[in-house]
């Protein structure tokens, strides 16, 4: 079972009539009534019965609807919660430091930058360690920047 599958059941479900359904969805007709056939088949009951032009749902087409509007509405809403995390990315930035600094400046220098218009929903994770832990995590992707003290170390630019 696929999710063109579903797409194309509850268009069917919705219009009563393949050849609607097939307009609305931009394939052909044959093609619709094949990827059906071949659900029924794999599910082995029958979802839909034709009555004139009209293609009703059976009563287990009816039980199946009602299973594909979950699925459909839970993968909207992940689509929709992945976005919104995806934005929220966008705007956050994750900061290693030394002690010294999370105590002082940093808390300044975020609440500086944020006060700048466009800036306001910007978040900063902060993370504090040692130097040589932080460049670890840094050059592992944790950190987007570190505020340390010099180390040497070829692979970061001071």
């Amino acid at each position: 079972m696929t999710l063109q599958q579903l797409t194309y059941f509850e268009a069917i479900a919705r219009t009563q009539n393949l050849s609607r359904a097939a307009e609305e969805l931009f394939i052909a007709q044959p093609s619709l009534s094949i990827s059906m056939r071949k659900l029924e088949e794999e599910l082995t009951v029958p979802l839909f019965s034709r009555k004139g032009h009209r293609t009703v749902l059976t009563e287990e087409g009816e039980l199946f609807l009602e299973h594909v509007s979950r699925i459909r509405r839970e993968l909207s809403e992940a689509q929709e919660h992945m976005k919104r995390i995806g934005t929220m990315k966008k705007h956050t930035v994750s900061v290693g430091c030394t002690t010294p600094v999370l105590c002082d400046l940093l808390p300044k220098t975020m609440q500086a930058f944020r006060s700048a218009p466009g800036r306001e929903r910007t978040r900063f994770i902060v993370s504090s360690g040692n130097t040589p832990e932080l460049i670890r995590k840094l050059k592992a992707g944790v950190f987007d920047c570190l505020i340390c003290s010099q180390y040497p170390d070829p692979d970061i630019l001071q």
